[in-house]
């Protein structure tokens, strides 16, 4: 478990007092779960499985879960082929059916809610590899460019970002005070009990992967922003900001600390 998109606090405590997570239907949770096991169930830890088979193997695959509805290849640009992110997520069907009414790829970014970028089967996602020369940038800064991009083809619609390797997940807000360092990202092959796979010697996230994996499916989902929007890192620290300003700092600190998740650790 990597970034600072949420705080830890939230991630492993506060998150439970959110409606979202106690309106969670235990039944469609234990069935995302099995799905998410099959998935990496059937795939091998050592694969060499290139972007497009990691695509249709995985990625795909947990998206159906997911519930996100996806056209693939979407030009964000009128101008050439530089702004294609591999996935445009909507929220259902019918918001799909509407963007492919629309005549030109980048007008279907108006109904989208989020894009996804996919890359090989573990493929280091902040480096660059050189011996891709289609492929060479490192994917994440890829991902902040598309962003930018597509907030202007969907009109500031799509804030949001999924780059994903088949086992790392991240999520990238495009209104984060720093994109580059608050992304969320989760071991989700780790989580799903994949055999054969070598745990991150500082991830603790794998010693309680159900809870990690709940967490994944709601924040992985569309209305990330609306139900967990005022948890965001970034919106934590403006509200300190004002609260300073305004000379309400101990009220603010009370405020923070429930929704963060911290709680004192007496001794």
């Amino acid at each position: 478990m990597q970034g600072k998109l949420f705080t830890q606090d939230f991630l492993r405590e506060g998150i439970k007092e959110t409606d979202a997570w106690k309106c969670l239907d235990s039944n469609e949770l234990t069935r995302f779960r099995a799905r998410i096991g099959a998935i990496f169930d059937t795939f091998p830890a050592d694969s060499q499985a290139n972007e497009a088979v990691t695509e249709t193997e995985i990625v795909f695959k947990v998206l159906e879960a997911l519930g996100w509805a996806s056209l693939p290849q979407q030009t964000a640009s009128g101008k050439g082929r530089q702004d294609v992110p591999d996935v445009l997520l909507f929220a259902d069907t019918a918001t799909k059916q509407a963007a492919l009414a629309e005549r030109k790829d980048e007008q279907r970014y108006r109904h989208g809610a989020a894009i996804v970028e996919c890359k090989r089967w573990r493929r280091p996602l902040d480096r660059g590899d050189r011996t891709d020369p289609l492929d060479a940038n490192a994917p994440s800064n890829q991902m902040l460019r598309y962003l930018s991009r597509v907030e202007v083809a969907s009109e500031r619609a799509i804030q949001w970002g999924l780059l994903t390797n088949g086992r790392y997940w991240r999520l990238y807000f495009q209104g984060a005070r720093s994109r580059s360092e608050e992304f969320l990202e989760l071991d989700l092959a780790l989580l799903a009990g994949m055999k054969g796979l070598q745990a991150e010697l500082f991830d603790a996230s794998g010693q309680n992967a159900e809870h990690f994996l709940a967490v994944f499916y709601l924040l992985f989902r569309e209305q990330v922003e609306k139900q967990f929007g005022r948890y965001l890192t970034r919106d934590l620290i403006l509200a300190y900001m004002n609260a300073v300003a305004a000379g309400i700092w101990r009220r603010w600190w009370r405020f923070a600390r429930y929704h963060s998740g911290w709680r004192p650790r007496w001794r």
